[in-house]
């Protein structure tokens, strides 16, 4: 009998700029066994991966003796931060396995794998903490929502400081969630549908600064919302996963589930009892109603509990936390909206040579389109691209008579490059 090898891995079958950013690896307990009748020796292991979204990693197993299996370990796999950040819509991608001796293939085999938006959350299967990776609480935005929910804790509190649990009072708790509630109805955000099975599949998630811009939102984004103004103000924050649903909670002390995350509804019954609570639910969707105060919210927040077989999970925030889940950086988030470094640098060159310099905001693919029309002379873009972001744009810039040049070169992009991340680039007309 020859050699016969064998390769078996738990291998995520969804990557997102989250898991990226939080250091969870997406390949693990991945082992070679070789079900053949002698040892084999110097055996190399190959991973690759397609539209370049990690590095291509190899590992030398000096031995696989016959009839067992060798574990490989540890297996660090180093995945793009600029291409998961740049994409705006799922792919799919390939994982390449391969395993030879003297360059000579033992085992091969293919693993398709998804990757997903920048801002897309993969759902409960896998990893559902990390929902807590789009808590964002430092965003500027979420400051405005405190610094207008301080005008209600006055009312109500005499006080316009937010002081979590200092307190110690399970009152000022509650009137600290209903000042940053009130904050958020009085912003007219309206409701939207989640996507079916949102829970499993995972969704889109507007972050903080999106839903109260576009001024629409899921229960999901709503509860995303919530959290993160609960979190930023130093409560503890946990968002709960009903079938078809999600809303959110707040510990009433200063604590925390011994999870991240929980399937025991227990958990949530307990802590909800009449007269005992230290856990209030919060129905986030309320807030896009008229006349929903915070204490009719907290009675739907607890209806939802009394469904049977509904809930799923809940994810406790401020654990997650201390397990390592951070928020998505803030500095790559605004990247997507503000002006880098280099781009700023570019227009003062350019105010350098011409007296009057004006900038249009507006979306990518239709800033070539203005320099196309001619009502822009450039775009430079000096942040990740993918081909697919520019092919159609450039296809309409070649036929206007513009072209979409390599930074600091006078060629034209180039297309079905083994690495699909494009250069930066810069759009004028010729």
């Amino acid at each position: 009998m020859g050699a016969v090898l064998t390769l078996g891995c738990d291998m995520i079958p969804k990557i997102n700029f989250a898991m990226q950013q939080n250091y969870i690896p997406f390949i693990r307990n991945l082992t070679v066994g070789n079900e053949g009748d002698e040892d084999i020796s110097d055996v190399r292991l190959t991973i690759a991966f397609d539209l370049a979204f990690a590095k291509t990693f190899t590992y030398d197993i000096s031995c696989v003796p016959s009839g067992k299996s060798v574990e490989i370990s540890p297996l660090r796999i180093i995945l793009s931060t600029e291409m998961l950040f740049s994409l705006t819509e799922a792919v799919s991608g390939t994982v390449s396995f391969s395993l030879s001796k003297d360059e000579k293939e033992l085992y091969q085999k293919d693993v398709p794998v998804q990757l997903l938006a920048f801002n897309e959350w993969s759902g409960l299967a896998f990893d559902p903490e990390l929902i807590a990776a789009f808590v964002t609480p430092n965003h500027p935005e979420i400051a405005k929502v405190i610094s207008e929910a301080s005008v209600y804790l006055k009312k109500w509190a005499d006080t316009t400081a937010f002081s979590a649990y200092q307190r110690q009072n399970p009152n000022f708790v509650k009137q600290q969630m209903a000042a940053l509630y009130a904050a958020l109805c009085a912003r007219r955000i309206a409701y939207n549908m989640p996507p079916a099975s949102f829970e499993y599949i995972g969704q889109k998630i507007r972050l903080a600064n999106t839903v109260l811009e576009q001024k629409q939102g899921t229960c999901l984004d709503l509860a995303v919302l919530y959290a993160s103004c609960l979190e930023a103000v130093g409560l503890n924050p946990i968002i709960i996963f009903i079938e078809g649903h999600a809303f959110c909670g707040c510990h009433l002390e200063e604590e925390t589930f011994a999870d991240c995350a929980t399937d025991d509804v227990s958990a949530i019954e307990k802590r909800i009892a009449a007269g005992a609570e230290e856990l209030l639910l919060v129905e986030c969707t309320d807030m896009t109603k008229e006349n929903v105060d915070f204490d009719k919210s907290l009675k739907h927040g607890r209806d939802h509990m009394n469904t049977p077989g509904g809930f799923i999970c809940a994810v406790d925030i401020a654990r997650t936390r201390g397990s390592g889940i951070r928020p998505i950086p803030l500095r790559l988030e605004q990247a997507l909206t503000h002006l880098s470094v280099e781009t700023e640098e570019y227009i003062e060159e350019k105010r350098k040579i011409y007296p009057h310099v004006e900038l249009i905001s507006v979306g990518s693919s239709i800033k070539i389109c203005k320099v196309c029309e001619g009502l822009a002379d450039e775009y430079p873009r000096f942040a990740p691209t993918m081909e697919w972001d520019t092919a159609a744009g450039h296809a309409i810039a070649k036929a206007s008579g513009a072209e979409i040049y390599q930074a600091g070169k006078e060629e034209p992009l180039r297309y079905n490059k083994p690495d699909l991340l494009n250069p930066w680039f810069i759009v004028k007309r010729n």
